[in-house]
């Protein structure tokens, strides 16, 4: 019984091996990014510059596509329900909507203090 199971066991290993790498080669995504801030913007700027990076390291099997100034939501409240409901993929935002979905992110919108004596002045 065991001399089945070796060659059974390594045939299984080899089409498995060989199987994702075809996989891999096939493999292709086109990626929304949305975003509610105009496409002059440093961050927007930094996520075109991420777009083609990727696109570039990728060999072009993953694509990101930009949408600035909210072409896919009318807020920030509305394009992160666009991510839940799985019609946007990546989203940049501010911390401040989130509060309604994870109300545990509130604590990245507190004033930060280097001291209690700083505080009082603040």
């Amino acid at each position: 019984m065991k001399k089945v199971w070796l060659p059974c066991l390594v045939a299984l290993m080899v089409i498995t091996l060989f199987g994702s790498v075809s996989a891999q080669a096939q493999y292709r995504a086109n990626m929304k990014l949305a975003s509610a801030l105009a496409m002059d913007h440093p961050y927007m700027l930094g996520a075109q510059r991420f777009a083609d990076l990727v696109k570039e390291r990728t060999q072009g099997r993953i694509e990101i596509r930009l949408y600035p100034s909210g072409q896919l939501g009318k807020g920030e409240r509305e394009m992160t329900e666009g991510i839940q409901q799985g019609a946007i993929d990546v989203l940049i935002t501010s911390t401040g909507p989130l509060g309604g979905f994870s109300p545990s992110i509130n604590i990245l919108d507190f004033p930060s203090f280097s001291g209690i004596s700083t505080m009082w002045t603040w």
